[in-house]
């Protein structure tokens, strides 16, 4: 339970345990900071590398979201990156302090389909390698492709739950399965 965490408290929690990537990484990223800065941040803040070693881990977190060229885009601002780039640089940042839950809320609005995808399978190996990945979306196309458990809300009420292939074959509650019928090819 984390609502008595004294400010102290949830900074040693936020981005070393828990980290988090929004659904805008234009709005999340200082325009005023090089993306390198952003992902280094957590580095500093939680760790004890020497900045020669966390430009090193920075260009390596950079490279593994697949952010093409990590050293030019390190040293690039968050408007000069397309959507997906600005996402995957968020993500870096967000894995950055190696968390053991990465919340992805809302990760691939706004991105094209095949940006969109790209994320998609970078979170799903992210979850293959390890890390707890909790991702909220409306989106069942795309928690299809992420998911190995579902847990439908409503109204801040859970209403089903269970292994994704399950919740997504046979839906029980009305409300799921409008959503799974939303996103249903035609």
């Amino acid at each position: 339970d984390a609502r008595a965490l004294s400010e102290r408290e949830w900074q040693a929690l936020r981005g070393a345990r828990i980290a988090l990537v929004s659904q805008d990484a234009l709005v999340s990223l200082d325009p005023l900071r090089r993306v390198g800065a952003e992902v280094a941040e957590p580095l500093e803040i939680h760790g004890s590398l020497s900045r020669d070693e966390r430009n090193v881990r920075v260009g390596e977190l950079l490279d593994a979201v697949a952010m093409p060229d990590p050293a030019r885009r390190a040293r690039q601002r968050p408007h000069e990156l397309s959507g997906g780039l600005r996402q995957r640089a968020l993500i870096a940042s967000a894995l950055a302090g190696d968390p053991a839950i990465l919340i992805a809320d809302e990760p691939t609005t706004a991105l094209d389909a095949t940006v969109q995808a790209r994320v998609l399978a970078l979170l799903r190996r992210i979850a293959d390698e390890g890390t707890a990945v909790v991702f909220v979306s409306h989106d069942m196309a795309a928690v299809r492709r992420v998911a190995d458990r579902i847990v439908v809300l409503r109204g801040g009420a859970v209403v089903e739950h269970g292994p994704a292939a399950e919740v997504l074959a046979a839906p029980q509650q009305d409300y799921t399965q409008e959503l799974v019928r939303a996103t249903s090819p035609v």
